[in-house]
Order: C-alpha cells, then sequence, then structure tokens
C-alpha cells in the first residue's frame, strides 16, 4: 500500500504543479520549464484537548510526556520547499525534482522540547513516448534512510497487487499526458468558477471558497472523476460500459455516495475559509501567490459518521481547527535544468532490496532442517467434489502457498504457473498445461496426470495428482473444508514440501498415495 501510495503522490504532484498553474485567466500557459521556492506551514488555531490521556495511558507515561502538549506541537510546522520541472512540449517525458527542510517541533514536556529537522527530496524521470520501452524511475531522499533509496518502473509495477504492466504504463501515460492535464485545468477552473468567490486588482485575483463551495467542488470532483475512468477503461477496452457500471455503480458508489452525504452534515471548512491569492508578471504568467486554508472539523463527529461508538467521549474535545498556509514565488521560467544525484553502491540502496516483493526465506544452517510448510486458502465460492475427491481452486491454492495473482494465466484453455524463487514448493520456473489436458509442462519438460485440470463455473479446479505434482502437496489436502453456505465461500488448509530432501529418516515414511476419498459422512464444515 505504501507504494501505491508514493507512486500515487508523485504524479499528483505534477498534475498538481500544472493545474495550479493554470487557475483562471491564466489557464492557458504551460509552465514546462520552472523553478519555485514554497513554503508550507500549519498552525494551530486553538489547543487540542483529546481528554483520553488519563484513560488509557499509565501514570508513569503522562507524568513524563504531556500528551496533548505533544501533539499540538507536531501542528506547528513549516517546510520550505525547492521546485524544478524540465517537461517536453507533448508532456510525454520530462525530468521533475522536489525537495527541502521542515522544522517540526517536538514538545515532550515543559521542561523538554526539541525541534526537529527533516529533509525530503524527489527526483522523477518519465518517458512515455514510446510504451514499448517505457521509463519511470524516481529517487528518494527521507529522514528514515541514510542512503538515496531508487525505484524503477519494474519495482513499482510488481508493488501493486494484480497490476498488468502494460495497463499500469498506459494508466501513467494518460495521466502525464498533454490532454489529460488540459482536461484537468478546464475542469479545475469551471468549478472555481462555479462554487468560488473570484475578485480581481490588478494583476492579482483572489479566490475564497467556504465549506459549502468546498464540499460541492469535493462532490463534482467525485463525478468528474468517476466520468474519467469510465472513459479511459471503456476506450482502452479494459473493460464494456455495461460492465464498468455495474461494478463502479454497484460496488464503489454506494459507499462514496455514503461517505459524500456524511460530510454535508459535517463542517470541514472553517470561518478562515480557503483563500488563494495570486499575482501575474506583465505576460500573465503566476509569479506569487499565498494560499491559506482554514480546516475545522470534529474528529468525533467524524468517527461517528463512519460507524464508530463515541458516546464514552466527550465530543467538545474532538475540534481541530489548524490553518495551512502554502506561498510560492516562481524563480525561474526558462532554461531550467534538472540535476539527479550519482549514485553508487555506498550512497544508495534499490527499494526492492528495503522491501522485498515476496519474504526471503533463510536456510537453516542447524541439523535440523524445515521440510514441509502449512498452507491455506480461501475460495469465493463452494467447493468442488468430483467422484469422491475435493478438487481445490488452482489460483486460490496457489495464492495461500505465496504466488502473486500476477504470477498465474489462464489464456484460451492454457495454465502458466511463474514461479517466483522464493516460492520453495517446487524447482521449476514454468509450469503449462491445458484445461483438460493428461499432459503437464515443468520447464518444459512433459509429465502425465490421470486426473487432469478441470474447468468448472469458469474456474480452474485441480486433482490431488496435479497438486502434488506442482505445489507438493503432501497430506491434509480435503482433510477439512469449511463451508459458509450463506456466503457461498470455503476454507481449507494443507501441508507441502519445500524440498527435494528424503525425509524418510526424520519423519517416518510418508504416505504419498492422495487419491483417498473423502469421508462420505463429512459435513463440510459448518
Amino acid at each position: 500500500m505504501k507504494k501505491i501510495l508514493a507512486l500515487a503522490l508523485v504524479v499528483l504532484m505534477f498534475a498538481q504543479t500544472c493545474v495550479f498553474a493554470s487557475e483562471l485567466p491564466f489557464f492557458d500557459r504551460d509552465y514546462l520549464t520552472y523553478e519555485e521556492t514554497v513554503t508550507y506551514s500549519a498552525k494551530l488555531n486553538k489547543p487540542i484537548n483529546l481528554n483520553f490521556a488519563d484513560e488509557y495511558l499509565p501514570a508513569d507515561v503522562t507524568n513524563m510526556i504531556d500528551v496533548n502538549g505533544l501533539i499540538n506541537g507536531l501542528f506547528n510546522s513549516t517546510s520550505t520547499v525547492t521546485g524544478k520541472a524540465d517537461i517536453s512540449p507533448d508532456y510525454k517525458s520530462g525530468k521533475i525534482y522536489a525537495g527541502g527542510l521542515s522544522a517540526v517541533p517536538v514538545y515532550v514536556n515543559k521542561n523538554l522540547k526539541i525541534t526537529a529537522d527533516a529533509n525530503t527530496e524527489v527526483w522523477l524521470e518519465y518517458d512515455f513516448s514510446d510504451l514499448s520501452k517505457p521509463v519511470f524511475n524516481m529517487i528518494q531522499n527521507t529522514p528514515s534512510f541514510d542512503k538515496y533509496v531508487v525505484y524503477d518502473i519494474d519495482t513499482l509495477v510488481k508493488n501493486i497487487d494484480g497490476a498488468e504492466p502494460d495497463a499500469v504504463y498506459a494508466v501513467l501515460s494518460k495521466l502525464l499526458s498533454k490532454e489529460f492535464i488540459e482536461q484537468y485545468r478546464t475542469a479545475f477552473v469551471d468549478l472555481l468558477t462555479k462554487y468560488a468567490d473570484i475578485k480581481k486588482d490588478g494583476k492579482g485575483y483572489t479566490i475564497t471558497i467556504d465549506d459549502k463551495g468546498f464540499k460541492a467542488i469535493l462532490n463534482e470532483s467525485v463525478t468528474n472523476i468517476g466520468n474519467f475512468i469510465e472513459d479511459f477503461v471503456v476506450s482502452g477496452n479494459y473493460a464494456t460500459k455495461e460492465e464498468f457500471r455495474a461494478v463502479y455503480d454497484g460496488e464503489i458508489m454506494p459507499y462514496v455516495i455514503s461517505f459524500l452525504e456524511g460530510l454535508q452534515t459535517t463542517k470541514i471548512i472553517g470561518d478562515g475559509n480557503i483563500v488563494m491569492k495570486v499575482e501575474c508578471d506583465n505576460k500573465g504568467y503566476i509569479k506569487k501567490s499565498d494560499t491559506s486554508a482554514n480546516i475545522c472539523v470534529n474528529i468525533f463527529e467524524i468517527i461517528e459518521k463512519l460507524g464508530g461508538d463515541v458516546s464514552g467521549y466527550n465530543t467538545a474535545y474532538g475540534i481541530l481547527d489548524f490553518t495551512l498556509n502554502y506561498k510560492s514565488e516562481v524563480k525561474k521560467l526558462s532554461n531550467v535544468k534538472v540535476d539527479f544525484p550519482v549514485l553508487n553502491e555506498e550512497n544508495s540502496v534499490n527499494f526492492a532490496d528495503l522491501f522485498p516483493v515476496y519474504p526471503d526465506f533463510e536456510p537453516d544452517d542447524g541439523e535440523w532442517h524445515q521440510h514441509f510448510m502449512w498452507g491455506a486458502m480461501n475460495h469465493d465460492g463452494l467447493p468442488v467434489v468430483l467422484n469422491g475427491e475435493f478438487y481445490p481452486h488452482l489460483r486460490d491454492m496457489a495464492v495461500g502457498i505465496g504466488f502473486a495473482d500476477g504470477d498465474i494465466t489462464y489464456e484460451n484453455g492454457v495454465v502458466t504457473l511463474m514461479r517466483p524463487d522464493w516460492v520453495e514448493c517446487g524447482k521449476y520456473k514454468t509450469a503449462s498445461f491445458a484445461v483438460g489436458s493428461n499432459t503437464v509442462y515443468l520447464d518444459g519438460e512433459a509429465y502425465t496426470v490421470a486426473n487432469p485440470a478441470l474447468e468448472v463455473n469458469d474456474e480452474v479446479v485441480i486433482s490431488n495428482e496435479l497438486a502434488k505434482l506442482l505445489f507438493r502437496i503432501t497430506q491434509n489436502l480435503g482433510g477439512y473444508v469449511a463451508v459458509d453456505f450463506v456466503d457461498k465461500s470455503y476454507w481449507t488448509d494443507f501441508d507441502y514440501q519445500i524440498c527435494g530432501c528424503d525425509t524418510n529418516e526424520i519423519y517416518g515414511e510418508i504416505d504419498s498415495d492422495l487419491d483417498y476419498e473423502i469421508d462420505p459422512d463429512f459435513s463440510y464444515g459448518a
């Protein structure tokens, strides 16, 4: 989830700089190469008193730490950021930099106050001129690490569960396109024109948005985003209009609508409103801007609208009233160069090395060696039993062992498994077989099974014999299957061997005959 958010934030950071540069009469300006200095600050307008420390924290903690003081201090922070961009005229490629220092005061108690200086930098390079060779690389400096953290597009895609690389590249190229940026600008300007109070004074503009206007902009933005996603999905042949609307209207929008309706009766923007002051130069480009946003929400009221129980709290203490301020000054509007840091093994680390996509099992160094693992699987649907034998669903079993969803494909009746190195249930790299065929190929070598995989209700299920060949299933497959007949789903567990060692001396003879029948009196759980 963190990787997905990091990717989304980078894309939105770029889109936001273009949008901010296009407000109202100056929306037709392209800021392809520029440098700006931005100062962010946060300030509490009234102290926070959540009134929970004495009830939930032990006295030895509250005697040392002023909890409310600590929380209050975190809001009174400032950041100074330098932003640079060098974008191609068609927006298909570019380099972006944003970085600076944040000063966060840490108030432990009246006798101990600390100011933490945190440096954060991001370098982004992208090129979607040729989608067969996409470029999307990112380098970060964060307070969490003493080295540069390096991302490449393959790492990013692998960390998005179930993502298809071609689809991810297509989405990114769409978001980082001149067409999309112009659509985004137009929609943004339209919303401001409809719901904001706009005043012009010489070369400057003041745009004010109150709580009612902010909620109207939020509601309409959701509709705009939904329309954009629908257009992208349908025009890209990822789904039909009917399929998209079935999921969007039936599964996504009810929750969104419920959330938006709840916000209508909840105050979000305080009396200070959102105020944007923009000053332009002689050519109509933004020279300076000053944006402030007064956020005033009752935390307990939000929790209650989301279904939480706040009856034990004094909701009067849940008011969070603070102001965010964003000041920008454009330093340069031409010939801006974005320099990337020089990386080596000593000063950098690849993101994949910090947080591997798959867990890394360390080998046992002692006399004892682990030969078996326990696995479990869940499936949305009822179990399949053919001729007294339980046929588990292939995809769910593989995922239960550790395969990623993208490691399994089923096209034109042929199943292909790409086994990651860390998945130790087999020694093959690629397994392939046709549904209904008695021949299974492991890295091209043919194996024969008496009971092939079958397709039941558009899903592939496998026999015990095939489960042993693909995943080294040894015992307990079908021994207990818990079925939920209300939700129409089932759960089961199993053992599988993770090495090719001879285990007879340690564990005794393993019964490898998997053609046993399910107990006819077995009720398949509760």
